[in-house]
């Protein structure tokens, strides 16, 4: 932990926000949790090291993840409340912080790697949960271009929180939360969960709004056991359907244990989300609806999967529910497309 904690215990940070410990850290920043000293709420803040700081690309996805999110808002999604500098000394003029409601979970992905595959009746709700965030975000002409089972935090029943203990030695104690092997994630259909992290976001251009993506030509953003073929390509009109091709692989992950393809490295992976068709699922889950759901979001055409995330939610609310589909469908508006550029902007930008 001490390798990678940046910001000690007790350091304020922005004038107001007290950290208490690290939640966790990456390439590129860290993310802490802290006490708002202007209320009696905890927050999580998430930085950048200060060599991130000086990155303008990275700092301008920083910036776009405030953005997006402050845009954003839903039940599901881990809402902003903050937006600052850390002015800590040897920053160098402060290092960009974001500060978030803090949402007590684990990554999905964890309990998965720790108790197992689930069953469709404990794994679907968390993907139509997940599909729901995705709808409203897609709507607004937002991608996350990173659904992944670590951007899905699950968040335990209230009483089974505790009180946080900084400097506990595992993730889930210093958020007063059970472990993943504790009993109670065993069916916990009612906790709550929150998609985070949009630093890979893209807004498309939409009506009058134009947005400049971030992401170079020819440079493939986002995870490779997650990443529709449009997006491994790096295609200039990857749109709303690669999430709908992540979340059917989160399914897949969530019921079968693990991602639809592995390989020696991530251009491995890339290639193979590009040019294989999934494995069969296992008996019991191609015998069920949800089977069918899983391989329509892997189609590789992305005409051919679900037209919206709602779409896909009440295929799955369906699955779940027979009863549901014997009235009408409720009817599904696409989300807006990105718009195609003319020859002129092609060339020449703009």
């Amino acid at each position: 932990m001490a390798a990678h904690l940046t910001i000690e215990p007790g350091v304020i940070i922005g004038g107001r926000y007290a950290v208490q410990a690290l939640i966790g850290a990456g390439n590129y920043g860290a993310v802490y949790m802290a006490a708002d000293t202007r209320g009696e709420r905890q927050v999580a803040i998430k930085t950048l090291r200060p060599s991130s700081s000086s990155d303008p690309e990275i700092r301008r996805r920083f910036e776009r993840e405030a953005e997006i999110c402050e845009a954003l808002q839903h039940p599901n999604v881990a809402a902003l409340v903050d937006v600052g500098t850390t002015d800590l000394a040897g920053d160098g003029g402060g290092r960009l912080f974001l500060a978030f409601e803090l949402a007590r979970g684990l990554p999905i992905g964890a309990l998965v790697d720790a108790r197992g595959p689930m069953q469709p009746e404990y794994g679907v709700p968390f993907v139509i949960h997940v599909l729901d965030a995705l709808e409203e975000a897609h709507q607004l002409g937002i991608i996350h271009r990173d659904i992944k089972p670590d951007n899905v935090l699950v968040l335990p029943e209230p009483a089974l929180m505790t009180t946080p203990e900084p400097r506990a030695p595992t993730v889930a104690g210093r958020l007063g939360i059970p472990v993943e092997t504790h009993p109670s994630w065993a069916n916990a259909t009612a906790a709550q969960i929150k998609v985070i992290d949009f630093g890979l976001g893209k807004l498309l251009e939409i009506g009058e709004r134009k947005v400049t993506a971030l992401t170079r030509a020819g440079v493939a953003a986002g995870t490779a056991e997650y990443m529709a073929p449009e997006q491994a390509r790096a295609a200039a009109d990857c749109d709303h359907r690669a999430d709908i091709y992540a979340a059917g692989m989160l399914l897949h992950k969530l019921l079968v244990g693990r991602p639809a393809f592995v390989g020696t490295n991530a251009l491995d992976v890339a290639m193979r989300q590009i040019s294989e068709a999934p494995a069969p699922l296992p008996g019991h889950l191609s015998a069920h609806p949800v089977g069918d759901i899983i391989m329509k979001a892997l189609a590789k055409d992305p005409n051919e999967r679900y037209g919206s995330a709602a779409e896909m939610a009440w295929a799955l609310r369906c699955s779940l529910d027979p009863s549901l589909s014997g009235g009408p469908d409720p009817d599904f508006v696409a989300p807006p497309l990105p718009r195609k550029k003319g020859l002129f902007r092609r060339l020449f930008g703009g």
